[in-house]
């Protein structure tokens, strides 16, 4: 994690400049991407090798490999239920959904010498376990902090705090650029709460 936050602050045009070359770069090798299609089933042969992914509007993608980036418990509608050992989905479900971030991005005049070249860790109190909690209000997680380094004025500030998927998760259906009024109001709280 170390990394990301150390290097965020250096790139030149900031995540958008990365997801432009990320995209850049997957164009030239061909990658398809898909966005906004949701996934009905991973398919395997009968040997039980990954075939491909058969999406929700009918489109069967083929491929080789699959980068499943969700909570486990969602593999039980996703596998075939031949795919699964005995046990394994109650496994997954046992599993706590872990902790995802709310992003704070923001313009300063001047920074405190303290962020130049490094991320801030501001603790609220010594039980770091209590911070990954999903009850922990706000309030008493912990911040990352980070600035770009002086000299770029104003300077872009990122700060970051966790955040459960509990709290956003009956806006899960929704999509950017078409979020309830509700949504909105949640995220200018959260936002002067950080």
């Amino acid at each position: 994690v170390g990394s990301y936050y150390k290097s965020a602050y250096a790139l030149d045009s900031g995540g958008p400049g990365l997801v432009r070359a990320m995209s850049g770069a997957m164009q030239e090798l061909g990658v398809e991407v898909y966005l906004g299609h949701g996934v009905d089933e991973l398919c395997f042969d009968d040997d039980g090798a990954f075939e491909g992914v058969l999406l929700a509007d009918g489109v069967n993608l083929k491929a080789g490999l699959c980068v499943f980036s969700a909570h486990p418990d969602q593999l039980a509608d996703l596998v075939p239920k031949r795919m699964h050992k005995k046990g394994r989905i109650k496994r997954f479900g046992r599993l706590a959904e872990t902790p995802s971030a709310y992003v704070l991005y923001g313009l300063a005049t001047t920074t405190p010498d303290v962020l130049d070249n490094r991320v801030v860790y501001v603790s609220p109190g010594k039980d770091v376990n209590r911070y990954y909690e999903p009850e922990t209000v706000l309030e008493e997680r912990p911040l990352f902090v980070t600035a770009l380094p002086p000299g770029t004025s104003p300077q872009p500030v990122t700060v970051l705090s966790p955040g459960w998927f509990e709290e956003v998760e009956k806006w899960q259906s929704s999509r950017l650029g078409g979020r309830p009024e509700e949504y909105k109001r949640f995220k200018e709280e959260i936002s002067v709460r950080m």
